[in-house]
């Protein structure tokens, strides 16, 4: 369950092959704006290099915000978040030259597909000037400067059409329409991490008898990447317990998986043959389903099995005689029935209907139902409560039921697995 930095190194070349040229990795920033701290020190006895970079800075506006801040940043010193600018005679480590063409680079820090950090480094070894013009021996500092921040904004090389971002430098000077059209498609669209939803209890509490069988013996949850980038996940549970986790085609879940933007996915808890050989108590196992792409959204599932003894079969801690939900653990309340407050004997945690776990069954739980059959957000936060029409399970004709039911036609079947204790 780490977080991923990503690392990404662009160049600027001089001409040749387009071999010479880095990749660039999938990132921007979370909105269209970014700051650079510049104030570069005085190189081959020129001191105006700063008010070159801003002047290039400000060609990308309006469509990308660049604010300076005009302090010395070491663009060396990744991993503070903040984005330098200097000449250096190597990409900060000796190990690490210049290409023999390779007028400057810009290096990006990435998380989850965003932008965290982006220094620029140009090379001290070639001979440098400021102009406008063809381009001469010396090579022109400002359009450099505009083409490495293409690379800060998130744009790759562009060599089909003329371009700022074409991978070898020319004479274009400034942003071409096709560079500003790259940057609109870019934050044209917002920009959201990948961000990990889960719909499902937060506890998953099998009960029964020493050997089982036990209800509910199975628990599926639903994962969603709400981001607009794609998410790397994972389940993690401790191993050769009672618990098994599968994947959507019902085979054992490995890590990790990636889910695509906007989509959705389940996996399922399930008791395993280990549970019968447990003596009667309370076991309890912790899991997560988690975002590996940066962390957000993670989510904690107890899975806690009761093994019961015959006078207290929900272990609890109230005899039978005086539980309200005797084959499923809650809270000792009743906070009403179908359509209202009115208690109607049935504990809160056995109320079949009341998927929406508030001790009533209404419109809401029908919905919730309707929503959860199109994997749709928020889900269930309780489906072992889901079954009112005699079949195990949920579906559609539970909600078709509920509504059914709170127009004062008919009424509900207690035969879901919270108050059978069957699935």
């Amino acid at each position: 369950m780490k977080t991923r930095l990503l690392i990404g190194i662009l160049a600027l070349c001089l001409t040749g092959s387009p071999s010479n040229a880095f990749v660039l990795l999938d990132t921007r920033w979370l909105t269209a704006e970014t700051t650079v701290f510049v104030d570069i020190p005085e190189f081959a006895q020129r001191s105006d290099w700063s008010q070159s970079f801003i002047a290039a800075a400000a060609l990308w506006s309006p469509d990308f915000s660049i604010t300076i801040q005009p302090s010395y940043a070491d663009p060396c010193e990744t991993g503070i978040a903040r984005n330098g600018v200097d000449f250096k005679p190597n990409i900060c480590d000796v190990n690490m030259p210049f290409g023999a063409e390779t007028l400057a680079v810009a290096v990006t820090t990435s998380l989850g597909g965003g932008s965290i950090e982006s220094d620029i480094i140009f090379n001290s070894t070639k001979q440098w000037d400021i102009y406008s013009g063809p381009e001469q021996s010396a090579h022109d500092f400002g359009r450099v400067a505009v083409h490495e921040l293409g690379h800060l904004i998130g744009l790759d090389h562009e060599d089909t059409v003329p371009a700022i971002m074409s991978a070898f430098v020319g004479d274009i000077e400034a942003p071409t329409d096709d560079d500003r059209a790259g940057v609109q498609a870019i934050y044209g669209v917002p920009f959201i991490p990948p961000l990990i939803a889960v719909a499902g209890p937060r506890n998953f509490i099998p009960i029964g008898p020493q050997g089982g069988p036990f209800a509910p013996s199975e628990q599926e949850y639903r994962i969603y990447n709400l981001g607009t980038e794609d998410m790397t996940y994972g389940v993690f549970w401790p191993m050769g317990e009672f618990l098994d986790v599968q994947d959507s085609t019902g085979s054992p879940f490995t890590n990790p998986r990636v889910l695509s933007p906007g989509s959705s996915t389940s996996v399922k808890y399930i008791l395993n043959g280990n549970a019968t050989a447990l003596s009667p108590t309370i076991f309890t196992l912790s899991t997560t389903i988690a975002n590996l792409s940066n962390n957000s959204g993670d989510v904690d599932i107890e899975a806690e099995i009761r093994v019961n003894i015959s006078s207290d079969l929900d272990l609890d801690g109230t005899a039978n005689g005086d539980d309200l939900c005797p084959l499923a653990v809650d809270t000792g309340l009743d906070s009403g029935g179908v359509g209202g407050a009115t208690p109607d004997g049935i504990g809160d945690g056995c109320q079949c209907g009341d998927v929406s776990d508030d001790g009533i069954v209404d419109i809401l739980d029908a919905l919730l139902v309707i929503r959860d059959q199109a994997a749709l957000l928020p889900g269930l936060n309780q489906s072992i409560k889901c079954s009112v029409v005699g079949v195990s399970g949920c579906s559609a004709s539970d909600a078709a039921a509920i509504r059914t039911v709170l127009t004062g036609v008919g009424s509900l079947q207690q035969s879901c697995t919270a108050e059978t204790g069957t699935p």
